[in-house]
């Protein structure tokens, strides 16, 4: 299945170091975020890291 990308633009995302929510909370957090699975969520944090994916989902909420 393709995941679309996250709801966010990429300019929106920011460079600031950020203390990621632990990895349960991150993948729930991304499956809102990208509307897709939970073994699809943790794929793409696994693969962009993170840290990238805290700034995605803070960059979309906050």
């Amino acid at each position: 299945m393709t995941v679309p990308p996250p709801n966010v633009d990429d300019i929106d995302v920011t460079d600031e170091d950020v203390d990621p929510r632990p990895h349960a909370d991150l993948v729930a957090a991304t499956m809102e975020v990208r509307s897709c699975s939970r073994p699809d969520a943790a794929d793409w944090v696994e693969r962009v890291g993170p840290e990238y994916a805290e700034r995605v989902v803070r960059a979309r909420w906050l």
